[in-house]
Formats: C-alpha cells, structure tokens, sequence
C-alpha cells in the first residue's frame, strides 16, 4: 500500500513538473503581427506578416507554424465588432500536431494573404480580389497560435478599407472586367486584357493582384507553366521590398517542378536573388531559407 501510494506520489510529481515545463515553453514564445500599412484600397492585397520568436535560451518544440493545419488563425473584426470568419477550404491531410523546433532566440516567419481566406464573397472565386473583399471601414486584426502547450496572441493592429478613386477606379474596373471575361471562360480576351493592364497600370496597387491573376490564368487554363512561372518571378522584380515579392519566389519555389526545374535549380534562384536584392525583404527572406535549407 505505501508503494503504491509511492509510486502514485512521484507520477503525479513528474506529471506537474512536466506541465510547469510545457507552460514554460509556451510562454518563451513570442507572436508578432505586422502589416505593411494602415490603408488599404477596396480589393486590394492585404498581407500578414506573422513572427514567432522563441525569446528562451533553448530550443521550444512546438505545433507547425501554419494556417492549412488549424495551428495558426487571424481575429478580423469590424468597426462593430463582427468577426471575418476564415472560410477558405484548406487540404492539410497530416499531423497538425508534427513538432516544430525553434532554435534558441530564433524566429519563424509566415506571409499570409488575408483576402481569400477572411474576405466577403463567393469562395468559388476566392482568389479574384475583384470578388472577394473586406468592405469599406475600419478593421483590427490580431493572430493566434495554439503552440501545444497553450494558445498565445500577437498585438493587434488596426487598418482601414477605402473606396479607390480616379487612376486607381479605372484600374479596379479593368481588372473585374478581366476577372469577369476569366470566369465566363472567355480565356483570350482575359488574356490580352490582362497583358494591357500590366501595361496601362505599372504603379498601380491592383497591380500585384492582376500579376497573381495572371500567372494563375496561364497555369490553371493554358497550361503554359513557363509564363506562370516567370510572371511570379516578375513580382520579385517589381516589389523586392514588398510582401508581393515573397508570393512570388514561393510560387516559383513550389511549382516550377512544372518546368522540370531541379533542387540544384531552386537553390540557384535563391542565391541569385539574394544577392541581386540583398538588402530588400525578399533578398533576406532567400537568405533565410538558404540557411534553413528549406527549398525542397
């Protein structure tokens, strides 16, 4: 009886030492959320910078750092207080619960594209600005992250909706026109409209969104995996200190198997960006994957 009631003692003691330790872990993480500016147009690309920071002297093991296995979500609120729910179909099929190492004082970082998961609209056209927005008004926005251990919350940052005006109202129209003439399958004449914008409307906000619409055009309907491939590339060359240029090298990385490229090929790209671009966002960003090696 006196061993059992031994034994029972010191699996209770290792069992709370066990979650003080956990707790511990958790809270040596730190979440940080930033986006790139305070206003935004109607329609117009909105990216979440997401930083988990392990502030501890030792590494944390910890749940993926990501949103398509339910770890990772964004609190989207109006003026009112009504939630923007995440409504995108995601296709994670593995272990949400996969360990994620982070070194010592080290950091995880995540680009995230809030339209098409948390915007208003038809989730057949999810990722067509043009048809799934925030409305106009104002907006807070903070991200969680269910670590293992607890669930811990970034800051919150307050960013408004605008109606476009003049230039920029010219431009939102061209691209619903090109986005409506995509959907009715009028594949040619969204084509040649597509390839106008990017000529009528180089410094235009939309931009980046008619560039994603485009190589998305290109894979998805024509097949043509080489000018999906370079178009993303193009977003590198336009923005390389934008959020933009990110999706872009990620598009590049993770499809152009389409165009036979190899592991040594990523890794070629990756320098060479990194070195054009090397003081901007996106130079910094290869870098980091170099180190980190993740460019399978």
């Amino acid at each position: 009886m006196k061993l059992d009631f031994l034994n029972t003692c010191i699996i209770i003691t290792f069992s709370i030492f066990g979650e003080i330790l956990l707790l511990a872990q958790g809270h040596s993480l730190k979440l940080i959320l930033e986006l790139n500016k305070s206003a935004y147009l109607k329609s117009e690309p909105i990216y979440a910078n997401v930083y988990l920071t392990n502030e501890s002297a030792k590494e944390i093991h910890t749940k993926l750092f990501s949103q398509d296995d339910g770890n990772l979500g964004f609190v989207i609120r109006d003026a009112n207080g009504n939630s923007f729910l995440d409504r995108q179909r995601r296709w994670f099929t593995g272990d949400s619960s996969m360990p994620l190492t982070i070194s010592a004082r080290d950091t995880e970082k995540l680009l995230f594209n809030l339209l098409p998961a948390y915007g208003l609209g038809d989730r057949r056209f999810s990722l067509y600005h043009t048809k799934v927005l925030l409305p106009i008004g104002e907006y807070t926005i903070q991200a969680k992250f269910q670590t293992g251990y607890d669930t811990i919350y970034s800051n919150i940052f307050h960013f408004i909706v605008e109606e476009p005006r003049g230039k920029e109202l010219d431009a939102i129209k061209e691209l619903d026109t090109a986005t409506d003439l995509e959907l009715d399958k009028k594949f040619n004449e969204a084509e040649e409209l597509y390839g106008s914008f990017l000529k009528r409307y180089p410094k235009s906000v939309y931009l980046s969104a008619a560039i994603v619409q485009a190589w998305q055009h290109f894979e998805w309907h024509k097949k043509d995996y080489r000018k999906a491939y370079d178009l993303a590339l193009r977003l590198v060359d336009l923005f390389p200190s934008g959020d933009a240029a990110v999706s872009g090298i990620s598009y590049a990385l993770t499809h152009n198997h389409l165009i036979k490229k190899s592991r040594k090929d990523r890794e070629n790209l990756l320098n060479y960006i990194e070195k054009k671009y090397s003081n901007t966002k996106v130079g910094k960003w290869c870098r980091r994957v170099l180190k980190k090696n993740k460019f399978e």
